[in-house]
């Protein structure tokens, strides 16, 4: 089953336990490096995605988020 989210990302809700395993560890690194480059504090990058701040740095500090924020922070990954 895959699911349509913002900006056209699509993301299977089917995927295989070891490599989303893999991705999930890297993303909060990814997302602070992306929040970086961009010059970006964490509140700005939190109202751009759309969601309260304190909700993106737990993601950023290995915490757990729900699926609906995962999605709005992967649409945000996902935009030029």
């Amino acid at each position: 089953m895959t699911e349509i989210i913002p900006e056209g990302l699509a993301v299977s809700t089917q995927v295989q336990c070891g490599h989303a395993r893999q991705t999930l560890k890297v993303l909060p690194s990814l997302v602070e490096t992306r929040r970086a480059q961009q010059g970006l504090s964490l509140r700005d990058a939190a109202g751009e995605i759309g969601i309260p701040h304190s909700l993106l740095w737990d993601l950023e500090n290995d915490r757990n988020v729900t699926l609906t924020t995962l999605h709005k922070v992967l649409a945000w990954m996902a935009r030029p």
